[in-house]
């Protein structure tokens, strides 16, 4: 127990410094046009970032077809089961995503996920939810979008059903959309469903097992106006529910050990 707590300390002080000093920066190198490649500046550190995150935190993710990754421009739909999907994602490919309006407000996430051209929405507000509509079918497709369309944390057993919205959009602008599957070797580790975040965070701080997350790509959609949204939210589903079931609902999970 006392390991598990030094390790945990350890791991979650390195954490937090690394997003102050990151937040700094990127909020100074959104203010400056440059340019590191194709990525603005502000960008790339982030990308910097992300690996010592990564690191800190310590997780392997692990992308079989890494090159398709990181060629594809437009709407990644990953499952959702933790806060960590969006840090593994982003490990795996630098990417934007949609996000509900309160994180635009949190400290230093929020100017981060700002200055990268996150798009922001209020969920129950349907004018808010009209405008990023229209934001998103006018957006730069590189670095692509992550919308998750089951729109919440799922249980890890499961997956939700899927929400149209994102599907309607990539319909009437003909962007494609490329699932994503995220199977963790040890869901038990970081599942939030119906938990505390930083209860799942230290638990995984403080653990001595490494958290392994494969990214599987699935068949890439390319969705033309006059498809139904609704039955290409349903097959979108039926292909990752398989996939998932194949590699991680079927998978016995462990308790959790330090």
């Amino acid at each position: 127990m006392i390991m598990n707590f030094i390790r945990g300390i350890t791991r979650i002080t390195f954490c937090i410094l690394t997003i102050i000093v990151v937040g700094i920066l990127i909020f100074i190198a959104s203010f400056i046009p440059i340019k590191v490649g194709r990525y603005q500046l502000a960008f790339w550190i982030l990308i910097q970032a992300v690996d010592l995150l990564v690191f800190g935190t310590n997780i392997k993710v692990e992308v079989p077809e890494s090159e398709r990754l990181n060629k594809f421009e437009g709407f990644l739909m990953p499952n959702h089961v933790s806060y960590i999907d969006i840090l593994v994602l982003y490990e795996a490919v630098p990417t934007r995503f949609l996000a509900k309006n309160k994180v635009r407000y949190w400290p230093v996430v929020g100017q981060v996920a700002y200055a990268i051209g996150c798009v922001f929405v209020k969920r129950k507000d349907k004018d808010s939810r009209k405008n990023a509509r229209e934001t998103m079918k006018n957006i730069d497709l590189f670095p692509p979008i992550i919308i998750f369309p089951e729109g919440t944390r799922g249980p890890g057993d499961k997956l939700l059903p899927f929400r149209y919205g994102g599907f309607e959009i990539a319909a009437e602008t003909s962007t494609p959309i490329l699932p994503v599957a995220i199977v963790y070797d040890r869901i038990e580790l970081i599942r939030t469903y119906e938990e505390s975040i930083w209860k799942a965070y230290w638990r995984l701080l403080s653990s001595k097992e490494r958290l392994t997350a494969t990214i599987h790509l699935l068949e890439e959609i390319r969705p033309y106006p006059e498809q139904d949204p609704v039955q290409l939210s349903q097959e979108t589903h039926a292909k990752m529910n398989e996939v998932l079931t194949k590699y991680q609902f079927n998978i016995e999970t462990k308790e959790p050990i330090g």
